[in-house]
């Protein structure tokens, strides 16, 4: 999951002036984060054992292999209810991955209080460093929150090895830039999953599987059949809310958490951004007679991800990710990769058309086989040809004169957390 922060406004006495931005959860279209092979920077608390960082390594190192990694990342592994001296030594690193001592200081303190107070895992992409380029911002480094669960319940870390995957995919999104929304980020993430859990030393679930089990919220297609059976999937599918989710009182064509979920499972909602997030991309890249590793690893038209160019129309105080325009940023992207539809409203009609009715064997009939799956896993990926932040100067056009300040580097952390599948 991913962990909204705050705004504020101001200028970067290096890059320029601030945009004004909203307080709740504002985009953070450009990136300065570079592609790697290398693996996060991993910076735990004094109870977090070895079989843990073993697991957390290997889980980051099977995202690499698929899709290469992003840098700067920070892996912050907290252990639940310690006391103050078993997180003093992280606070550092915090400090370093802010670029300030002040704000680096204030997340520890805010992510120390958060696994202090913790009873059960909680694990998502949080506040990381962020700074401004000509009334643009842009992510610097990207911090991931794993709050461990307590060590009776996961005593080797292979559930925390598992959400690696997820989260570090976040970190990877995130270096693509632009605003997808959260139906392709979390879908996507799960995707990850479902992809690369038999890379894991002790996975054994193939690609099937996971769908079927495992993945998302506990289980992909059942959480997927769930969504089109309650009156708001029925009614509404994935095109009416899932572009977006309310941030206070803005939420475009987004009806609330309350309505999604109304007379419904509780976790209406997150089955429509996580489990038919991944369905919808699976049956994307079916429809598009593409493949998942070109969905995630191919430029241009091939691909989605590495063929993203971040639109600098963005307002910062009112756009949500539905108000890209088609023929640009992520929407550009993905419907060039369906190579199909020339508006995403065309494409959420024929999917929710489709799921709506859509069986158990339907879901499975449109994914790929698994033995595809294994050998479109079995190479490692040049990380040399994934697409980073360099790739997208949020400058190039701009003609406004730079600003003296001090440097802006993000506000209030939220904390929305997901428990373990």
């Amino acid at each position: 999951a991913r962990a909204p922060a705050g705004a504020a406004a101001g200028s970067d006495a290096n890059n320029g002036p601030c945009p004004t931005t909203r307080h709740d959860a504002p985009p953070v279209i450009f990136s300065d984060l570079n592609a790697t092979s290398a693996l996060p920077t991993v910076v735990a608390s004094a109870g977090v054992g070895d079989a843990v960082k073993a697991a957390l390594a290997e889980g980051h190192q099977a995202l690499v292999n698929f899709i290469g990694g992003a840098s700067p990342t920070y892996a912050f592994v907290l252990e639940p209810g310690g006391d103050d001296a078993a997180y003093a030594s992280m606070e550092a690193s915090f400090e370093t991955m802010m670029g300030s001592a002040s704000l680096g200081s204030d997340t520890f303190r805010q992510a120390r209080g958060q696994a202090q107070g913790a009873e059960g895992g909680a694990f998502y992409m949080g506040r990381g460093g962020e700074a401004c380029a000509c009334k643009q911002k842009k992510i610097t480094a990207a911090g991931l929150y794993y709050v461990l669960d307590p060590p009776e319940f996961d005593p080797n870390g292979v559930g925390v090895g598992e959400r690696a995957v997820h989260e570090l995919g976040h970190a990877v999104q995130a270096m693509k830039g632009d605003y997808p929304p959260f139906w392709l980020m979390e879908g996507g993430a799960v995707h990850l999953e479902c992809l690369l859990n038999e890379k894991l030393s002790w996975g054994s679930n193939s690609y099937s599987d996971m769908f079927l089990y495992s993945g998302g919220r506990g289980g992909v297609v059942p959480n997927f059949l769930k969504f089109y059976a309650s009156q708001y999937g029925r009614e509404h599918g994935l095109g009416k809310s899932g572009e977006n989710t309310c941030i206070g009182n803005l939420c475009g064509s987004a009806d609330s958490v309350a309505v999604i979920t109304a007379g419904a499972d509780a976790e209406n909602a997150q089955y429509m951004w996580y489990d038919v997030g991944a369905v919808a991309i699976a049956w994307a890249i079916e429809k598009s007679g593409k493949t998942s590793a070109q969905f995630w690893q191919a430029k241009g038209s091939d691909g989605f991800w590495n063929a993203i160019t971040p639109w600098d129309g963005y307002d910062y105080v009112k756009h949500l990710p539905k108000d890209c325009p088609e023929d640009a940023g992520w929407k550009g992207a993905f419907l060039n990769f369906t190579g199909t539809y020339t508006t995403m409203a065309e494409f959420y009609a024929a999917f929710d058309a489709w799921a709506v009715t859509a069986t158990q064997a339907d879901v499975l009939a449109i994914l790929e086989s698994d033995a595809d799956i294994r050998a479109m896993t079995a190479t490692a990926f040049d990380a040399s040809q994934s697409v980073d932040g360099a790739a997208h100067d949020p400058c190039a056009g701009y003609s406004g004169a730079a600003t003296k300040g001090s440097a802006w580097l993000g506000a209030a952390l939220v904390a929305a957390t997901v428990a373990m599948a």
